[in-house]
């Protein structure tokens, strides 16, 4: 039986983006257009967060024969499979008590994926390596007696897909680096959960992982699981006896403001997004999105249905 090929790879899995769906099973996602203008709409969680082909090992004339282009991708599923085990048995109880060894290392190996396989993040290491093939080109460019090779070289390589496979062929590995998952699994795990009465939610954008550094370059890690849970990873040197509140009262500002600094192309909210006395969305909309209109006018325009 021919291997079927599943083209739409999605770098934030559905089982994530489905605690965002309303009661139609929809997100409501603000999402810029090619003009760079927000159109609030409501989608399926298939229909974002995807690109076709992301993961795909395409053929070059540098690597091997590829007997399953889709390698990567079955990957990240069996990764995000397992992730939504470790989702479903902490929505249980509202605790991360009851994770065994293996729950912390499928979700911190998760928290990984997340940060390594967005279209950005893969974006900007093609252009790391696609610089470095350049500057080998041109060092070899400058030797009269390899001024031929630099043709040939350069021919191919502009006409092979090396870049974007070697990025790709790396991807794995980088997910599954022993020494930032041993990190993570020393840093102290907790929830911040959100009542349903509390008017903020938290929101998700294609880079969904965020970290936090203080004075002292410690870095906080923070995921949000629902619009209503958050679970972040403290250093070990964190000190939990003194007064969390206002340190919770931060990161719940902060995650969300910090995914807007990332001037992400989409948002996606349980809840239409209000100045709700945490964030200012017109100004944050007009910065970060370069919308020209304010969150009413936006509201005022979203397809239901």
């Amino acid at each position: 039986m021919q291997h079927q090929r599943k083209r739409k790879h999605h770098y934030i899995p559905k089982f994530h983006l489905n605690m965002w769906k309303d009661e139609t099973g929809k997100l409501l996602i603000y999402q810029k257009d090619g003009s760079s203008k927000i159109n609030p709409k409501m989608k399926h969680p298939s229909q974002v967060c995807f690109r076709n082909d992301l993961y795909t090992l395409k053929k070059d004339p540098f690597g091997s024969a590829i007997q399953v282009p889709d390698y990567i991708e079955e990957e990240l599923a069996k990764i995000d499979n397992n992730a939504a085990k470790v989702i479903k048995k902490i929505q249980k109880n509202y605790s991360l008590a009851g994770l065994t060894s293996k729950d912390k290392q499928d979700w911190a190996t998760y928290v990984n994926s997340l940060l390594q396989r967005s279209p950005k993040r893969l974006e900007a290491l093609e252009g790391m390596m696609q610089s470095i093939i350049r500057e080998v080109f041109d060092d070899i460019k400058t030797v009269y007696e390899t001024q031929n090779a630099w043709e040939i070289c350069r021919k191919i390589f502009n006409d092979s897909n090396y870049c974007e496979n070697e990025v790709r062929a790396m991807l794995l590995s980088v997910i599954r680096d022993n020494k930032w998952i041993t990190g993570l699994l020393n840093f102290q795990w907790q929830l911040i959960t959100l009542n349903d009465h509390f008017p903020y939610k938290f929101i998700l954008t294609e880079c969904p992982v965020i970290t936090i550094d203080d004075g002292d370059n410690i870095s906080i890690i923070a995921l949000a699981l629902t619009p209503n849970l958050l679970w972040i990873a403290l250093p070990c040197s964190f000190d939990g006896s003194q007064d969390l509140n206002d340190f919770i009262k931060n990161i719940i500002m902060i995650y969300n403001a910090k995914q807007m600094a990332t001037k992400p192309n989409f948002i996606i909210s349980k809840v239409l997004l209000t100045n709700d006395g945490f964030h200012n969305y017109d100004k944050i909309f007009k910065d970060f999105l370069r919308s020209t209109v304010g969150v009413e006018q936006l509201h005022s325009q979203a397809v239901r249905g």
